[in-house]
């Protein structure tokens, strides 16, 4: 019986954070508001860039309207497009998916748009491990929500409960268990102080991912 492994991309297989921190630096800054990387830990990794942007902006005195707050996102995305290139994937994670691609299918799921996400796998030349790839775009609700990873289940052809799911963050974690799919977290620097409770494991990197992990997790189901 075939089954799946659906990864989130961003902070999961790529080590995009700290590029997302840079360009809300760059974004706020244009506005005279100055962040850290606490802000960001805090108020702003997976969370609405809306919300964190206005936090930010009582936080450090700032006056905003609700135009400046269209404008502060639109210009993160362009600043985060022009370091795009930048982005890395967290070492060894090549390997494991062609390890995984063995026994598995194999998707990506990520909230954030086409453009990146395929600039991302491109860049990294694993385009082609993937069988279905998933965007914030190609769903009505994005995470928490479970649209994407049910979305995923259904173009793999493969039924939820046949789906494993490696996700870096709570909303993450959130979606995929909302979609009846088992799910591994893989906190990064950025998520860790977040509620990880409803994973059925949580691993300390994702070399710890393995097929054994894997097959043990889909005999629980």
């Amino acid at each position: 019986m075939t089954k799946a492994i659906i990864f989130d991309l961003e902070g999961t297989l790529a080590d995009t954070e700290p590029l997302h921190l840079k360009a809300h630096k760059r974004a706020l800054a244009d506005f005279g508001i100055k962040i850290n990387e606490d802000d960001y830990i805090k108020e702003g990794a997976y969370k609405k860039s809306s919300d964190f942007y206005f936090k930010m902006s009582l936080k450090y005195n700032a006056e905003i309207t609700e135009t400046d707050l269209r404008k502060i996102k639109e210009e993160k995305k362009r600043y985060y497009l022009d370091l795009i290139n930048e982005v890395t994937l967290y070492p060894g994670v090549t390997e494991l998916l062609e390890s995984l691609k063995q026994n598995y299918k194999l998707a990506i799921a990520s909230a954030t748009t086409r453009e990146i996400i395929f600039k991302i796998l491109s860049n990294a030349k694993i385009v082609n491990l993937f069988d279905v790839i998933i965007s914030g775009e190609d769903v009505l609700k994005n995470k928490p929500s479970p649209d994407i990873y049910l979305k995923s289940s259904e173009d793999l052809e493969i039924s939820p409960s046949l789906c494993v799911v490696v996700e870096d963050s709570e909303t993450g974690v959130q979606s995929a268990k909302s979609a009846n799919m088992k799910c591994i977290a893989v906190p990064n620097r950025y998520t860790k102080n977040q509620d990880f409770s409803k994973a059925d494991i949580v691993l300390n990197d994702i070399h710890e991912v393995s097929t054994e992990l894997i097959n043990n997790l889909f005999q629980l189901a």
